[in-house]
């Protein structure tokens, strides 16, 4: 995640020698979320720059659902307090406690070791869960970050909407 940590004039050295650490065990490297300054070490590495996600950085102190600009959000947050649904912060660990409905509404296959090490945001519909993401939470407790996330197919249109929201307002409430 990012790219090599330490002194800057480190990191082609670092990585080279994460390469070679990889290739002696058969495994791949991946950078993931690294800054366009890194590029070139990357290419130099043999990898291939691959788009994956979109980033948005929010700051959470100032995060809300007022003005025009939100709208969508707060109508998102609002549609899916009128049907009942609840958001929850789940802490790390919660994984195994309903790992059988992460199944149900995975596309993909999950890691359970992965997944126990993290924080879940959900939005649930009494007991059915229609949407989750894994949290990354820096050691400072600074920065938030939504790693894994899925819905269920029979979740309401804005669920991930409102579940963005919501995260963010809890990251705000939890400074």
């Amino acid at each position: 995640m990012g790219p090599p940590v330490g002194p800057k004039d480190a990191a082609q050295t670092l990585a080279f020698a994460f390469k070679r650490f990889a290739d002696r065990a058969r495994a791949n490297v991946i950078f993931y979320a690294v800054p366009a300054s890194f590029l070139p070490v990357a290419l130099d590495l043999g990898l291939v720059a691959q788009k994956v996600g979109e980033t948005a950085i929010i700051n959470l102190e100032d995060f809300t659902l007022e003005g025009s600009d939100r709208a969508r959000l707060r109508q998102a947050v609002n549609k899916l307090k009128r049907e009942e649904n609840r958001f929850e912060m789940l802490p790390p660990g919660s994984f195994d406690d309903h790992a059988d409905v992460y199944k149900g509404v995975s596309l993909g296959k999950f890691d359970p070791d992965y997944m126990r090490r993290f924080s879940l945001a959900t939005i649930w519909k009494d007991d059915q869960l229609m949407a989750f993401a894994n949290v990354w939470e820096s050691g400072d407790r600074e920065t938030l970050m939504i790693d894994l996330m899925r819905h269920h197919p029979d979740a309401p249109s804005p669920v991930m909407d409102g579940l963005f929201a919501e995260l963010a307002l809890w990251g705000r409430a939890a400074g």
